[in-house]
């Protein structure tokens, strides 16, 4: 088994449509196998994944590949905290995005 990260061709991050193909290729693996994140791309530190949510991502800036994940536009339209957490919205630079959640 591979320990290093398997970059994808073009150095992009994942797609979903990028991750149904890895997906499709993973079916023959053992249903009990844990999927664990690594903390970041040097594979320091490790979390089971404890499941996902749906989001908008923007980077700090346009080349980074660091940032922050905003709610779903029809959370903060049906949510007055939330809203108040997220007054300028989302960023139009966001993108949406499935994000995977770490157990720890």
């Amino acid at each position: 088994m591979p320990h290093a990260p398997q970059p994808t061709p073009s150095g992009d991050p994942v797609t979903l449509s990028e991750l149904r193909r890895l997906v499709d290729g993973w079916r023959r693996l053992p249903g009990d196998m844990l999927v664990v994140l690594a903390k970041d791309r040097e594979c320091n530190r490790h979390s089971p994944l404890d499941g996902f949510t749906l989001g908008h991502y923007a980077p700090d800036s346009p080349d980074s590949q660091k940032g922050e994940v905003y709610p779903m536009a029809h959370e903060l339209a049906n949510d007055q905290e939330l809203r108040a957490l997220y007054p300028e919205g989302i960023p139009p630079t966001a993108r949406l995005a499935l994000v995977l959640v770490p157990l720890g």
